[in-house]
């Protein structure tokens, strides 16, 4: 399936929208496969936004909204995502439709500074995911002093993710039913992002190329494989910004 992502944001209002329209779909069944439009509002301590349905059904509006607010090193958010084919009267109301967490954050806030991060999310009310976060800065370039221009040139990621179902009405033998995953990023240059992500049931990797000369152009490509069901899949993609 081919999909195109466009987006724009206007720092000075801290305002942006974006939308997901998919391409070449001769069987268009669900409201989604007609594309995705948001608006969103972003500052320093606060994120809120929403998305939309183009031909939305009953239910369905808003698609998703969001947010989350920041105090200090202490991070809370809220998200709103219903269910796909959720017959509920009044949604807003179900608690499969909810994700809500809570980070603490240790070190500074700059990618140029080694960071820790520690989150605890409840996902639809089924599932509790406990995540650490580790940035690590390898190198960095000095460039113009004039302007303390400083460049990041090698830096180093490192998750790990531990969830654990709460589902009340599952068979005792699954009741303990956890899972484990572990992912790492590293950027070596200015041009280069590897991504990669290992766990019991899935695997990912992601590569992105920006290119050196015509910054504007970015080329990505990901893979990821389902150990439970045995299949694969792989995506690419083309990103043009700031033109």
């Amino acid at each position: 399936m081919l999909r195109l992502r466009s987006c724009a944001y206007y720092p000075k209002y801290g305002i942006g929208a974006f939308g997901t329209f998919p391409f070449l779909m001769t069987n268009r069944v669900r409201s989604e496969d007609y594309g995705v439009m948001g608006l969103r509002y972003g500052s320093k301590n606060l994120s809120i936004g929403a998305s939309f349905l183009p031909f939305a059904l009953s239910g369905e509006v808003p698609y998703s909204a969001w947010l989350v607010g920041r105090r200090g090193s202490l991070s809370a958010g809220v998200q709103y995502k219903p269910l796909s084919g959720s017959k509920h009267p009044v949604p807003f109301t179900d608690p499969m439709n909810w994700n809500c967490a809570i980070s603490y954050g240790m070190g500074s806030d700059s990618p140029l500074s080694p960071s820790l991060n520690f989150a605890l999310e409840l996902v639809r009310n089924t599932q509790l995911v406990a995540s650490f976060y580790r940035n690590h800065v390898v190198g960095c370039t000095e460039g113009n002093t004039e302007y303390d221009f400083i460049s990041l040139t090698n830096s180093i990621d490192l998750g790990l993710e531990l969830a654990k179902r709460l589902d009340r009405d599952k068979p005792p033998e699954n009741a303990n039913d956890l899972s484990f995953q572990i992912a790492a990023c590293w950027k070596p240059n200015e041009h280069v992002l590897v991504k990669g992500k290992a766990g019991l049931s899935k695997s990912s990797f992601a590569m992105v190329l920006n290119h050196p000369i015509m910054t504007f152009l970015t080329f990505n490509v990901a893979v990821e494989r389902d150990h439970k069901q045995g299949t694969g899949s792989y995506g690419f993609g083309f990103c043009f910004k700031d033109i």
